[in-house]
């Protein structure tokens, strides 16, 4: 059972005006700004603990060959959009996209708050992984950063944004990638299944606790909201599109690669993963 903390104001906007979207399961929207989030939610020790545990990435390493098919889509989808220079690379996990992605720039960078993640870096790809939260670390300014799958992670995203935003030079480009659970069709159709015969899953949004499953998301966001936190901490939007996110091999791979090519063709709002790519002004 994870240590939690409760809430009194939107960690986006900083609104106290928050109701309950399904109590039962610990998820609050922002009547200001529309963000939705988990309330009460595990706390930073409990979240530093859960992402150390031996074996975490146990996972990522019986998958690697397929993980490194979808970090090579990334990187080619986001070359076109980057900015001359550095990287950074907030939440590295175990270095695998920062290992692809040094050829393609002047230096490279990460951070990760695992440190079983941050060992396997060094011992896999000689990679030195700053240990702790960009917002807590010392670290000179760069061209590009990316944050996938992290900002649904952290305590405060309205903070990291802006941290985010201190750290690129004018010009710089922020690329984030986020699951998109409030539009997607899995989580509709996870909703419905709850509403026909209840489960671990919420019936108003499809989504189960941050505590019940083995990526504690915080954060559930939408293209807007995404779009919202991004310009609120000063950057200038300049693409929301899809993260194609997806680990597979065979034939399961071929009906994701459909998937994302008939959302991408017929702009559907409802693909897994979010994409976005902003500036930060020249002044």
């Amino acid at each position: 059972m994870l240590a939690l903390e409760a809430l009194t104001a939107c960690p986006l906007c900083e609104s106290s005006n928050i109701v309950h979207l399904d109590e039962a399961f610990y998820f609050d929207r922002c009547k200001t700004c529309g963000y939705i989030f988990d309330n009460p939610r595990p706390t930073q020790a409990a979240i530093a603990e859960h992402y150390s545990r031996r074996g975490q990435y146990d996972g990522w390493l019986r998958d690697i060959d397929a993980r490194e098919k979808l970090w090579k889509r990334r990187l080619k989808k986001m070359l076109p959009d980057r900015a001359p220079g550095s990287l950074l690379d907030v939440g590295a996990g175990i270095g695998q996209f920062l290992d692809l992605a040094r050829s393609s720039f002047s230096s490279v960078g990460g951070t990760e708050l695992s440190e079983s993640a941050i060992s396997l870096a060094k011992e896999r790809y000689g990679l030195t992984i700053h240990h702790g939260t960009i917002e807590t670390l010392e670290l000179p300014t760069f061209d590009n950063i990316t944050m996938v799958h992290v900002l649904e992670h952290v305590l405060s995203p309205r903070n990291t944004l802006k941290r985010c935003f201190d750290l690129l030079n004018p010009g710089g480009r922020i690329f984030i990638c986020v699951p998109n659970d409030i539009h997607s069709w899995r989580s509709f159709r996870s909703a419905v299944r709850a509403r026909i015969r209840p489960n671990r899953k919420s019936p108003v949004i499809g989504l189960p606790r941050a505590e019940d499953t083995p990526e504690i998301h915080l954060s559930h966001f939408t293209s807007k909201t995404l779009s919202f936190a991004a310009r609120q901490a000063g950057f200038r939007v300049l693409k929301v599109d899809l993260d194609p996110y997806y680990v597979a091999t065979g034939r399961k791979l071929i009906s994701h690669h459909l998937e994302y090519a008939v959302h991408k063709l017929l702009h559907l709002p409802t693909y897994t993963c979010l994409w976005l790519v902003a500036e930060k002004p020249l002044r």
